[in-house]
């Protein structure tokens, strides 16, 4: 059975705290979902949960990149799949 953010409220929390230990060591950190919605399935998230993480990664200072993007930094081959 997967997992449904939308169903654990201390996740978003537990995300501040995981995107600041990243920024802190210079990390790579993927977010994927599946639907973003009101009531989304058991592989999406809810929309004001998305909302609050896209916001704390972008208050990070992080850079927020496709993973096409984040190869191109890394230096990583020709990737046309992304």
């Amino acid at each position: 059975m997967g997992f449904s953010w939308n169903k654990a409220a201390i996740i978003s929390n537990e995300f501040d705290g995981l995107i600041e230990t990243t920024c802190r060591v210079n990390g790579w950190l993927i977010f994927a979902t599946h639907d973003v919605c009101a009531n989304p399935t058991r592989f999406g998230c809810q929309t004001d949960f998305f909302a609050r993480v896209v916001e704390t990664a972008e208050k990070s200072g992080a850079a927020l990149v496709s993973v096409g993007k984040a190869l191109d930094i890394a230096g990583i081959g020709n990737h046309p799949q992304f």
